[in-house]
């Protein structure tokens, strides 16, 4: 049942996402305590846009995240 949960959370996230308007990027990473799974939201290329970008998610999504680097 966590694992379900954690799936909705995620799913949602990537959801309301889109909804306003981000283009969300889901990855799924093994850890020894289990499956991370991060949502990545429009990925930028300056660390000051990405910054801003972050506050924009806060502010639209309720979704307090961070600024890191993306590799596919």
């Amino acid at each position: 049942i966590c694992r379900r949960a954690v799936e909705v959370k995620r799913m949602d996230i990537k959801l309301r996402a889109e909804q306003a308007g981000f283009h969300p990027i889901l990855q799924s990473v093994p850890t020894d305590k289990g499956t991370l799974h991060k949502v990545y939201v429009n990925p930028k290329l300056d660390r000051a846009e990405a910054q801003a970008l972050a506050a924009q998610v806060k502010e639209k999504i309720a979704v307090d995240g961070y600024v890191t680097r993306y590799y596919p």
